[in-house]
């Protein structure tokens, strides 16, 4: 279901999606995207809207399971 919903976002909507999901803000994202901060913060809210979220946690939650980001390796601190 899940998949379903990221399947519908526009190539932009799925960029800031993937950039919250990496834990990005809204600023660098703007930056990256050439765009001004006000329109990161409307696809921010089709995306919330579209996936079903309430918040850029959820969003990265979703990201996760979707295998859209990936966690880092865990690092291995020696004894």
């Amino acid at each position: 279901m899940t998949q379903r919903r990221i399947e519908r976002l526009s190539p932009r909507e799925y960029a800031v999606f993937s950039r919250i999901a990496r834990g990005e803000t809204l600023a660098t994202i703007a930056d990256a995207l050439g765009v001004a901060g006000s329109t990161v913060s409307t696809y921010r809210s089709r995306v919330l809207e579209k996936l079903g979220a309430n918040s850029n946690a959820e969003l990265a939650v979703i990201a996760h399971s979707a295998g859209v980001v990936r966690s880092p390796r865990a690092r291995r601190i020696p004894a």
